[in-house]
């Protein structure tokens, strides 16, 4: 059987061994981070007529904004993505985005008709193209 005295000061040599690693983890982590992505706000476009168009069905999901031409387009995209018409979806998007820029649904609303989705799995050649 150990004796208490030993047991302890192993306990906390393994303590000190994990908190150890943990430091070298934390202080190695920027050296194998990704380099940060360059973003670019896009020139106010036109609205595509898709973002428009009737007959997607109603959908009405709020969020913060003041503009009410935003609040449509960014439902006009959910019903777009409900659709899986993922493109057209990140237009309206993007418009809403430019027109209320401090709207955060809208960026989010990007990111989700960019991530992967059931019908189109991760193509290499698609990926590189969007940049």
């Amino acid at each position: 059987m150990l004796s208490a005295k030993y047991r302890k000061r192993t306990r906390w040599s393994g303590l000190f061994r994990q908190l150890a690693v943990l430091l070298m983890l934390t202080a190695l982590a920027p050296a194998f981070a990704a380099p940060a992505q360059q973003h670019y706000h896009a020139a106010p476009s036109a609205v595509s007529a898709v973002c428009t168009a009737p007959g997607f069905g109603k959908i009405h999901h709020p969020v913060k904004t003041a503009n009410p031409r935003a609040q449509r387009l960014f439902e006009q995209a959910m019903a777009l993505d409900y659709g899986f018409n993922h493109s057209q979806a990140e237009q309206c998007f993007r418009r809403a985005a430019e027109l209320e820029p401090k709207m955060a649904m809208a960026y989010w609303g990007i990111a989700l008709v960019l991530g992967t989705n059931y019908n189109l799995p991760v193509d290499d050649e698609r990926e590189k193209a969007r940049g």
